[in-house]
């Protein structure tokens, strides 16, 4: 029996801050990036909150939340006893705050409380997805937290917020939401109604993500892909990911690189290897023709080497740097450490839902593909 479940209640739009209206004389812990401190709209939602309610502010957030960060949290949370706990951030902030909340509750044996994130970055989706990942700095390992009891009650897609982004990071969290688009849209556990979520998504990203990179003054563009990134975080909450996902937690966990960009760079060869498996070829295919990157007349090869070649476009467009020695990673070292990288990558929670389990060496040889 199919089921398709979106527990999360999403709000957008230029009256979002009405929604904090609804907590009066409650405990709120506030979990958060420590340079949004300084930030205006953040200011905003503290005075607001400050009325009425007893604040407890947790902003000690780094890049691929630790342990040691998380079990902070988890202290301050059990100490304080939050009745909401509001994330606002971007995905290492939402997925430390989740785990906060996991480690917190299942310690306490307390009930889910609600849960409010709001992206500063559109990436992650993680504002409408159960699934948190923390890294063991020790191991150079991630570890995912996948649980319904972390999926967030309410995402508030406050434009705000990621029109301040760097533009490398506007740049990689955009390419995170095609990479998830995209391996939604084949997972084992794909149907009609993400089918429908990935592929506006993966329009979205193309038609819009440039935009963002190029303009801060593109309010529209950045409403919309906020929006991509939400739909594409509901459409891999319920098909699932792929070996992309599962090859960058594992570089990503030793050379500390934006997860985003890896996803990127190892995309083309996942999709040409998954094209291997006819019912992900024919996906891949119709998806870039009904989005217009191809014409119906052209045969199935030659549409999916332009989609190939539009996510290359993609990367050139936003100056992305796409070699070893640009992203700091020792060849030799990546060659020494592959058997621990393909034990981890086989180990990992997204690569059951690659449309087909590829062999040894071919997760070498995509590995191998960033030069």
């Amino acid at each position: 029996m199919g089921q398709f479940v979106n527990p999360t209640q999403i709000y957008w739009g230029e009256d979002i801050q009405k929604r904090l209206q609804q907590f009066q004389y409650k405990k709120v812990m506030i979990v958060c990036d420590g340079f949004l401190l300084e930030s205006s709209q953040f200011r905003k939602y503290l005075e607001v909150l400050e009325k009425t309610n007893t604040l407890e502010l947790f902003s000690e957030i780094v890049p691929d939340p630790p342990l040691e960060k998380v079990m902070l949290g988890a202290k301050n949370y059990l100490k304080f006893l939050p009745e909401v706990v509001i994330a606002i951030g971007g995905g290492s902030a939402l997925d430390t705050a989740k785990a906060i909340c996991y480690f917190s509750q299942h310690i306490k044996e307390q009930e889910k409380i609600p849960f409010i994130a709001v992206p500063t970055t559109s990436g992650t989706g993680s504002e409408v997805t159960g699934v948190a990942v923390v890294t063991d700095l020790e191991k150079g390992m991630k570890y995912p937290i996948v649980s319904s009891e972390i999926i967030p009650n309410e995402a508030w897609l406050d434009v705000e917020f990621v029109k301040s982004c760097p533009k490398q990071v506007i740049a990689h969290s955009g390419l995170d939401v095609l990479t998830h688009a995209l391996e939604a849209l084949v997972a084992q556990q794909a149907t009609s109604f993400t089918d429908s979520l990935a592929i506006q998504a993966i329009g979205m990203v193309f038609d819009y993500l440039v935009k963002t990179y190029q303009d801060k003054n593109d309010v529209e563009s950045f409403i919309k892909m906020q929006e991509a990134s939400c739909l594409a975080g509901m459409a891999f909450q319920q098909a699932g990911l792929g070996i992309c996902h599962a090859i960058s937690h594992q570089l990503g966990g030793l050379y500390h690189l934006p997860h985003g960009l890896l996803n990127s760079l190892l995309l083309p060869k996942v999709i040409q290897l998954n094209s291997q498996d006819t019912v992900a070829f024919d996906k891949y295919t119709r998806c870039t023709k009904q989005l217009g990157l191809a014409n119906q007349s052209d045969n199935q090869e030659e549409t999916l080497q332009r989609l190939l070649q539009k996510i290359a476009d993609l990367i050139l467009a936003l100056e992305c740097d796409t070699s070893l020695e640009k992203l700091g990673i020792n060849k030799k070292n990546l060659i020494e450490n592959l058997p621990l990288i393909i034990e981890r990558t086989q180990a990992d929670f997204t690569f059951s839902g690659n449309p087909l389990k590829p062999k040894v060496e071919e997760l070498i040889e995509i590995v191998l593909t960033i030069k």
